[in-house]
């Protein structure tokens, strides 16, 4: 870990971004993000920071914000060096054993253009049953809009799904791609 990569670590570990009660000012992360914007990696070293630190079962309420306002900081007022970095490392890691926290904070910080049909279907299967559902088949429904993605959620129906997320599924199946 870079010397960058150890104090975004500490201060995300002073906001508690580990637990599932995290606490923080949007001015404090606006400085953590500052900071890392000056590094080769620019934001994208926090996002890789705070990857393993969510690997938890429990996305809670606080932990969910604050993964937002990490990811919509990042987005709006430090927009260049967001999209400048290399989220490919997320893509990679994002494929093995993806916790609930994670997969929300890929489903934010992952650009549209680079979330294939398999990791939408990953990110909505990690939060399967979660009280986040609906936010993330809000966010993913046109990148399951794909013959590929359905294939996919074809396939989870087959292996069985929360009965309380199972109509979405059935339906994002059968749902005209308007293609």
């Amino acid at each position: 870990m870079t010397e960058i990569e150890n104090k975004i670590r500490n201060r995300l570990l002073e906001f508690g971004a580990n637990s599932t009660d995290p606490r923080w000012s949007s001015h404090l992360l606006e400085e953590l993000l500052r900071t890392a914007s000056e590094c080769d990696e620019g934001v994208q070293a926090v996002f890789k920071v705070l990857f393993p630190l969510l690997k938890q079962p429990v996305l809670s309420d606080e932990l969910a914000h604050l993964i937002k306002d990490i990811s919509t900081i990042a987005f709006t007022r430090f927009r260049s060096s967001y999209e400048s970095g290399s989220i490919d490392w997320l893509d990679a890691q994002a494929q093995i054993d993806l916790q609930a926290p994670q997969a929300y904070l890929c489903m934010y910080v992952i650009p549209p253009d680079s979330l294939t049909a398999e990791l939408a279907v990953t990110i909505l299967r990690s939060l399967e049953g979660a009280p986040f559902w609906q936010e993330a088949l809000a966010n993913l429904e046109d990148d399951l809009m794909t013959s590929e993605a359905k294939t996919l959620l074809r396939n989870w129906l087959e292996q069985g799904v929360d009965p309380d997320c199972s109509a979405d599924i059935e339906r994002l199946v059968i749902a005209d791609s308007g293609g």
